[in-house]
């Protein structure tokens, strides 16, 4: 699968803040995710103690950080806000959101219309839960920018038949 960096260009630059594992993962679409849109990758230390860095962003941009749990509902008028989004599971999730950068910036969910999973290399208990990227193109969706949701939805696509491919490849 080839992904030049930037391919699309959508209307909200995207973030995407890494916990420590999961960026390790083989079934991690936060990565594919930056690349794909040409947005930000920022790592969060493993460490409580180490230097905390601020989100890379333009000096008085207001990001706005989706997660399930948000004060408010995405909508159209947030166009052009940073997205950032949390690339962990769940429940570290909500942990990394008490931690420098993310605690203290405004959160938004999706919309319960557009929170329709179609990533199934992992296992959920809660069946309304997203991968980074399947978010991501949900929330460009949100905001008006279609066509860069639809390449998302088809790059992830892509990327859940190959990693199934070599699932069964290596079971065989």
């Amino acid at each position: 699968m080839c992904v030049r960096d930037g391919t699309l260009s959508p209307p909200c630059p995207i973030v995407v803040v890494a916990s420590e594992t999961e960026a390790l993962r083989t079934t991690n679409t936060g990565w594919l995710l930056t690349m794909a849109t040409g947005g930000l990758w920022a790592p969060l230390p493993p460490n409580r103690g180490a230097p905390r860095q601020p989100l890379p962003l333009p000096e008085g941009s207001r990001p706005l950080v989706l997660f399930p749990g948000g004060e408010r509902v995405l909508s159209v008028g947030d166009a052009g806000r940073p997205l950032v989004m949390v690339d962990a599971g769940y429940r570290r999730a909500r942990r990394m959101l008490r931690r420098p950068p993310l605690v203290g910036l405004d959160r938004a969910r999706l919309p319960d219309s557009h929170a329709t999973p179609t990533y199934r290399l992992r296992n959920s208990r809660d069946p309304t839960r997203l991968c980074t990227m399947g978010a991501a193109a949900r929330a460009l969706e949100v905001v008006g920018a279609t066509e860069d949701a639809a390449a998302l939805d088809a790059l992830l696509a892509e990327f859940q038949e190959r990693a199934w491919r070599l699932r069964h490849l290596s079971a065989g």
